[in-house]
This record gives structure tokens, C-alpha cells and sequence, in this order.
């Protein structure tokens, strides 16, 4: 990369020069991080083109500066060509430590030229050879004079070099070794000999040096567990290979200390308040010149640029270093459970400094990570423990990490059936408390103490905010509650996660494991079904998501407000097609039963079929107005369309006939339905009326009013026997599939009370804004509402199970 960009910016022969701006992405911890890649490339854009606003800081924000920047820059300068260079974008990562890549234009700018360096068959490297205007191109190994330099270059600096001579060629016998195509090999191998091989010997030292970089390793670590101590070594390196995020010099530093003190205590394996003890206060520590010299060692293993700042951390990035460390330091379970725990103990002393178990002025880092090293270390109790401490959650929402603390929750329930029955009483309590206001603590964290002075007197929450308060008289300013009542007021919904955005629709996984919400700000988050929390975010290029769609398991489908879709790969979160599919705003979408076509309406009046997962155009059909609503038929063939004209129109979209045009609404049609068999269609209008339709003759056969306003979403439910439909009077309706008759309804009991009250037998579930998309997977349904969220109900019961909303406010306070 650094070559190409020599040649980039200092072209032989003719070709014109360009203006190069180069990223590593593992120059450093933090420049893994896609947030810094958009801040470097944004301030290396205003230094060739100021701008007058100041730099956007949230992710979205920084995409949308990108895009926008690469183009005013092309237009101001037409004569230049501009070449962006990154090194390592596979390695790029997101706020969740995930791999990101939604950050890659689609489409470049004339003149402007993106060059990406990725791993062989990794997820970003097939996703990119997918797209028409990349042109791939293996980078290979090192030629022979590159081995040449890297060597000549590396011992010069010592005043060394091998011999070349005809009769003692020294550097060949160096290079013909089979690990010599690897830089990081050749760079070890020179250390290697500059400080330990003796000239006279040198050449049965090239002889006898480890042919790969995997064996190099190992033979290096043999000799610093000679050199500083087997036990030593082994409990602050296997840390470090366990470690999720690497560690900081001052990390290793006081595991090397920790594992001294243990080292001189004889007896049996440590339990976990000695290993505490230690960390805390060690009793032995290692003198800082022979760490800075196991410092510089480390360095040379796993690569000089890793470690710049003290902020920077040792990470074992390379597959055969990482492999090397674990049969050296990790060689049984059990001693890469005592990894875990030594790791647990030090996590747990940056989590709480203060060592008084209140968690304040803690390391986030530290926090994140702490519960999965403990279930890893064996100590199940002591996490339950903490989950049961209101210190520890107060630290997690403190940190913007709440729904890192709700996987906690569901990581501690998967580890280890609960015989405690106080315990297990204590870990409910928290769980519910999180779960109740998790709404207002996702948007407003500040508010946790409030929150938990609100609890009903005498109970656990309201408890632990009384003393903080008794404690924090000066700091912490609280309103009291004078009309609070006196026990929880239970709600049958339970909150999967919350939004920064309004929600616009939502999907669920044909096997029911995933669901995606999309909002109106463009992004996409991934939802885990069984733990109700967020696997992943994807943050699209459009003017916001209006529709979402399982092509596949893994694929997911993304139609925009401005006539985008976008087909994303969710395991590596790769952005795989982009198409420029609609001249106006996309208000539907459907997918084949065998997944196999997508089809997309159109305020343009036109409806497109696409074969999936290529993105290509297989059909365009005409309608002579906008469009609201598109639906399949089972069977695939047919395919139905609702507009603004009051009819309903099918097509054989593969012969691109017209089949029929249904008449008998007398507005706009808003959702369309067929029944698993394809025997019944379903249409719903603006008026809030419902018409079925009997198949092939495609006779109305029945119509009721269902909403006070709009029907805006259909599904067909039990094989066709019941028909859900959310409309935009607040309510969601659960009716037998052909007869019309209401026979359930998605709430709670409250709800079913007030309903049944208002609406007489009919019963309807009441939120607070309209229906506008519905998903059904095995036994729950998932209902989007404009602007109170997602909820999870039971088909069975309609009870609502669980929801994910912005947090609201509904009572009068008074200060105390």
C-alpha cells in the first residue's frame, strides 16, 4: 500500500498525479474504529477544502459529511484526481466491536478512486468482488527483494547484516525459510539473531531457526518462560490471549504483579478473594526495567505499530501468534480458567477503583467485559452477585451501556440454574427494574437514581436511592413522588430495546430468531428474538427506511424514501447491492415464498419485481397511478398491487399480463393480504374498510369496516383461519379469516377492559399512535406503531408480551 501510494502521488510516465490520503486501520486500537476512519478523512478533506460548519460527531452524521464532502471536493477540483487508501478495512469495527463496511460508497464521485486492502476470503472481500465497478486484485507474497530489504533494512539499523557472498550466503538460507513470506517472520527472525546468535555461529543459528512464524513464537516464548519464569508468564500471557480487546502496558504490568504474589503463596489453586487481594494489593511487583525489556519483546511479537500511546493496547491480531500463545499458556481447561479469572479480578479493580464495591469512576471498558470473564472464570456466584447490586447497574446505564447489562442478564441465566432462592429473588428484582424503565434510562441515564426513588417505599430500588441520596446531598438533585402508589404497577409489556429514531417498519427471520426494526433516520438494528436485544445496528446511506424484508437467513432486504434498495449480508454486516430502483419514495415491498424475488410499489406508479440476491430486474409493471401497497401470491406467479385509484390490480408479472383489476373501495387502498392457500385476498383502504376477494374468479365475497381510519396493515394468520389488522385508529383486531367476525384482540387486561367498554363486544388493543406494519413468526405477532414503538404479542392470547418504545412521561410532579 505504502508503494502504490508512492506511485500515486509520483507517477512514471504520463499518467496524471493524484492527491493521496491514506488510513491504517491497525496503525492502532482506536483507529479500528470506523468513527475515527470518517473524522481522519474528514479533517484530510477540509485541508483541501474548508468548510464552514463544524464537524459532525455522531456516526450518521459523519457518513452523510463523507458522501457529501467527496462530491463538493470533485467539483471544486476537476484537474486533480483524488485517491483514498485504506489499509485494513476488513479490520474496521463498529461501537459494538462488530465489522462494518456500510461506510463504502456505492457509487464514487468522477475522479475519485477508493483502494481497499482486505484479507483473502474474508466477508468484506466477497461482498466487494460482488459489485460491478470493483476490480480486485491479489496482492500476493513478498517478492524475494522485498525479503531482501526488509531484512538488510532491519539489521542495518544494528550495524549487522548477513552475509551474501556465493560461497556463505547467510540471508538466502534466511529467506528460503517458508514463514520468510511474512514480514512479521522476517522482522522476529532478525530480532533472533541480532540478540542471541554469535557470529562465529551464525550460520547453525539460520539453520536451526523455527521455519514458520508459528513455530518462531513458540520458540520465542520458550525462552522468556526461562528468562522470567514459567508461572509467572503463563497467568499474565494466557490473560492476554483470553482478553477480548488486549491489554494496555499497564494492564500486563499488573497482572505481572498479581501473578508474582500469587506465585509465592504455596497451597492449592487460589480461591477468588485471594485472587482479589492480589490484584488490589500485590504484594510483589516486577522492577519496571525488566518489564520495560518484556515490553519491547512483546512489541516485536505481535508488531511495533500496535503499541504508539499508553492508551494503545498488545492485541494477538495474527491467527499464527495468537495459536502459538495458547499452546504455550493455555494448554489445558483448567488453565484457561485460571486466564479468565486472573483477567476478572484485574477487570473488576478498573471497574471499581475505589475497591468499595460502588463502581464510580470506573472504566467502561473494564465494566463490558467483566461479566463474560467471570462466567469464563468459573465464578457464576460472584456475577450474580453484582447483577444483584444496584452499584452495578447505576455504573452500566451511567455508561451508555444498558443493553450490554441486559445480555449480562441473559448470559447469567444461560450459565447456571439459580439454587438460591434470595439470590434469585435479588437478580429478579434488578432484572425488573431494568427492564420497566429501560424506555426512559436508554435515552436519559442520568435519571437511574430518580427512577429508583420512585420505586414503592421499603423496596430494594427505592432503598439504594435513599442512601445515595442521604450520601449525595450536594450533588444529586431529585424530585419526590408524593402520589406514588404503593406497590409496582406490573405492565404486561416487557421492553426489548429503544430507539433514538422513530420506527418504520420491522421484519422477523422466516425461522423466527432475528427481527430487524428499520427507522426513519436510515439505520437498521438487528434484533435478537429470545433475548429481546440488539445484535447489531446498519446504518444506510438513504433518506430513511421505509420497508424491510428476509431475502434469506442471512440477507436482508431494505427498501428507502428516496427509491433505494439495499440488500445487506447480516453476519458480517456488509452492504452486498444498491440499486437506484424508484424515481420516488418506495411504499411497499414483498418477497416470494421461495425467497427467490423481491417486488417493490412506488409513489412513481410503477411496480418492479427483482431477483434476489443479484438485485437485477426481472419485471416492470405500469399502474396509472402512485402506488400504496404490493403482495405475492403464494404460488408466486401473481403478483397484486393497491394505489391511489381505489382499485386493486393483479398481474402475471412473468408474462407481464394484466389478470384482473378489482374494484369496491371507495378510497385509496393501503394494505393487501393472501390467505397460505392463495384461495382469499384481503384489501384494506384509507377509509378503514376490509374486502375479501375469492380466488381465481376474484369476486368479492365479503367486506366490513375494521378501522375508524386507515387499515394499514393485513396478515393472514393459523393457515388462513385468522386475519390481523392494524390501523391507524390505534387499534389492532384479530378476526376470523372469511366471515369478518372480531374474535380477539393483541393487549392486556387493562386495555381488553377500556376496549371492550368503548366498542362493545368487539375488542380492540389500544396504544397510543397508529398500526402501520405487522410481522408474524410461529406464535408471537410484532406490530410497529408511527410513534409508541414495536410490540410483541401472543397469537394465541393477544396478551402483549413485550415492546420497545421512546421513553414517556405521564404523571404530575410536585418538588419536595
Amino acid at each position: 500500500m505504502a508503494a502504490l501510494a508512492n506511485e500515486l502521488k509520483c507517477p512514471s510516465g504520463k499518467t496524471p498525479s493524484y492527491d493521496v490520503i491514506s488510513y491504517f486501520a491497525e496503525a492502532s486500537q482506536s483507529s479500528r474504529r470506523v468513527e475515527q476512519l470518517l473524522r481522519c478523512l474528514a479533517q484530510w478533506l477540509e485541508q483541501r477544502l474548508p468548510r464552514e460548519t463544524e464537524l459532525p460527531t455522531t456516526y450518521r452524521e459523519l457518513l452523510a459529511d463523507f458522501h457529501t464532502q467527496l462530491v463538493v471536493l470533485c467539483v471544486a477540483r476537476k484537474k486533480q484526481p483524488l485517491a483514498i487508501l485504506v489499509d485494513g478495512a476488513d479490520c474496521l469495527q463498529d461501537a459494538q466491536c462488530q465489522p462494518v463496511s456500510d461506510w463504502i460508497p456505492q457509487h464514487l464521485p468522477q475522479g475519485v478512486t477508493l483502494v481497499l486492502s482486505v484479507t483473502s476470503n474474508s466477508a468484506l472481500q466477497q461482498s466487494l468482488a460482488k459489485r460491478k465497478a470493483t476490480v480486485p486484485f491479489p496482492l500476493g507474497q513478498l517478492s524475494l527483494p522485498d525479503r531482501k530489504e526488509i531484512v538488510q533494512k532491519g539489521l542495518a539499523v544494528y550495524g549487522k547484516k548477513l552475509s551474501d557472498s556465493a560461497f556463505n550466503n547467510q540471508l538466502q538460507t534466511l529467506l528460503m525459510k517458508k514463514g520468510s513470506v511474512s514480514p512479521l517472520y522476517l522482522r522476529l527472525a532478525c530480532e533472533e539473531l541480532r540478540a542471541f546468535a554469535v557470529f562465529e555461529k551464525m550460520k547453525d543459528a539460520l539453520q536451526t531457526l523455527p521455519s514458520s512464524l508459528g513455530q518462531l513464537v513458540q520458540h520465542s516464548l520458550s525462552r522468556l518462560k526461562l528468562l522470567y519464569g514459567a508461572e509467572l508468564l503463563s497467568g499474565a500471557l494466557g490473560a492476554l490471549t483470553v482478553s477480548q480487546a488486549g491489554l494496555r502496558e499497564q494492564d500486563l504490568y499488573s497482572l505481572l504483579c498479581m501473578c508474582k504474589t500469587l506465585a509465592t503463596r504455596s497451597g492449592e489453586e487460589p480461591a477468588w478473594q485471594e485472587v482479589m487481594r492480589a490484584a488490589r494489593q500485590p504484594e510483589s511487583r516486577i522492577p519496571l526495567a525488566t518489564f520495560s525489556e518484556l515490553a519491547r519483546t512483546m512489541q516485536s511479537m505481535i508488531g511495533q505499530s500496535y503499541i504508539q500511546d499508553p492508551d494503545s493496547r498488545f492485541c494477538l491480531a495474527n491467527d499464527d501468534v495468537r495459536s502459538a500463545f495458547e499452546k504455550q499458556f493455555l494448554p489445558s481447561q483448567e488453565s484457561r480458567r485460571r486466564a479468565h479469572l486472573l483477567l476478572a479480578a484485574h477487570l473488576w479493580t478498573l471497574a471499581d477503583p475505589g475497591g468499595r464495591d460502588r463502581f464510580l469512576h470506573c472504566e467502561a471498558e473494564a465494566l463490558r467485559h467483566l461479566p463474560f470473564h467471570l462466567v469464563k472464570g468459573g465464578q457464576l456466584a460472584v456475577l450474580h452477585s453484582l447483577l444483584s447490586s444496584f452499584h452495578f447497574l447505576h455504573a452500566h446505564v451511567r455508561l451508555g451501556l444498558l443493553s450490554h447489562l441486559l445480555d449480562t442478564f441473559s448470559l447469567s441465566d444461560s450459565s447456571m440454574e439459580l439454587e438460591d432462592g434470595v439470590t434469585h429473588g435479588k437478580l429478579e428484582v434488578c432484572r425488573d427494574f431494568l427492564h420497566r424503565h429501560a424506555p426512559v434510562l436508554s435515552h436519559w441515564p442520568a435519571l437511574f437514581i430518580q427512577q429508583a426513588l420512585n420505586e414503592p417505599e421499603g423496596c430494594a430500588a427505592h432503598v439504594w436511592a435513599q442512601g445515595i441520596v442521604g450520601r449525595e446531598t450536594d450533588s444529586v438533585r431529585l424530585l419526590r413522588w408524593l402520589n406514588k402508589p404503593h406497590e409496582i404497577q406490573k405492565k404486561a409489556t416487557d421492553t426489548v430495546t429503544a430507539f433514538h429514531w422513530m420506527p418504520t417498519c420491522v421484519s422477523v427471520q422466516p425461522k423466527g430468531r432475528l427481527a430487524v426494526v428499520g427507522t426513519g433516520q436510515g439505520s437498521l438494528h438487528i434484533i435478537n428474538t429470545e433475548t429481546g436485544q440488539e445484535v447489531r445496528s446498519l446504518m444506510s446511506s438513504c433518506d430513511g427506511i421505509s420497508g424491510c424484508v428476509f431475502l434469506q437467513e442471512g440477507l436482508l432486504g431494505s427498501t428507502s424514501f428516496d427509491g433505494q434498495i439495499e440488500v445487506w449480508d447480516i453476519d458480517s454486516g456488509c452492504r452486498t447491492v444498491e440499486v437506484d430502483a424508484h424515481k420516488n419514495s418506495i411504499t411497499g415491498c414483498d418477497v416470494t415464498t421461495d425467497r427467490k424475488n423481491l417486488a417493490t410499489v412506488s409513489l412513481d406508479s410503477k411496480l418492479k419485481v427483482w431477483a434476489v440476491p443479484k438485485g437485477s430486474l426481472a419485471a416492470i409493471l405500469n399502474n396509472p397511478c402512485p402506488l400504496n401497497c404490493v403482495t405475492f401470491h403464494p404460488e408466486g406467479h401473481l403478483v397484486v398491487a393497491g394505489g391511489w385509484d381505489k382499485a386493486v390490480r393483479l398481474w402475471n408479472w412473468l408474462t407481464g399480463q394484466s389478470v384482473a383489476t378489482l374494484s369496491g373501495h371507495e378510497v385509496s387502498v393501503r394494505s393487501l393480504s393472501f390467505s397460505p392457500s392463495g384461495g382469499l385476498l384481503t384489501s384494506g383502504c384509507l377509509s378503514g374498510d376490509v374486502r375479501l376477494w375469492s380466488a381465481p374468479t376474484w369476486k368479492c365475497v365479503g367486506h366490513y369496516r375494521a378501522h375508524q381510519g386507515a387499515t394499514e396493515v393485513l396478515r393472514f394468520m393459523e393457515g388462513g383461519r385468522l386475519l390481523l389488522s392494524g390501523g391507524s385508529d390505534n387499534m389492532v383486531h384479530l378476526w376470523s379469516g372469511s366471515l369478518g367476525l372480531s374474535i380477539g384482540q393483541l393487549g392486556d387486561s387493562m386495555e381488553r377492559s377500556a376496549a371492550s367498554q368503548g366498542q362493545g363486544s368487539g375488542r380492540s388493543a389500544t396504544v397510543e399512535s397508529p398500526a402501520l406494519c405487522v410481522a408474524v413468526a410461529g406464535d408471537y405477532v410484532a406490530v410497529g406503531y408511527q410513534s409508541n414503538g414495536i410490540h410483541l404479542y401472543h397469537r394465541d392470547s393477544g396478551r402483549s408480551v413485550s415492546a420497545c418504545m421512546a421513553g414517556r412521561s405521564r404523571d404530575v410532579w410536585n418538588s419536595s
